[in-house]
């Protein structure tokens, strides 16, 4: 994916289930599971959406303290 800044790389590189992401379209959701090439999305109860991952915008990391 060389049009996508380093960031962006390290971002996608980074996605795990439970983290909450937002989408270029601003599609908001928790990753429910992370495939090669796509990111499948819990965007309500019983809805998943999967999504290229070049089109995960922002991840806020799930907080692994708090889980504890």
């Amino acid at each position: 994916r060389p049009h996508l800044p380093i960031s962006s790389h390290l971002l996608i590189a980074s996605l795990a289930s439970g983290d909450k992401v937002v989408t270029t379209s601003g599609i908001h959701g928790i990753v429910h599971n992370v495939k090669e090439h796509t990111v499948v999305v819990k965007v309500a109860e019983g809805t998943m959406l999967e999504f290229d991952k070049p089109a995960i915008a922002v991840v806020h990391k799930k907080d692994v303290a708090a889980a504890k």
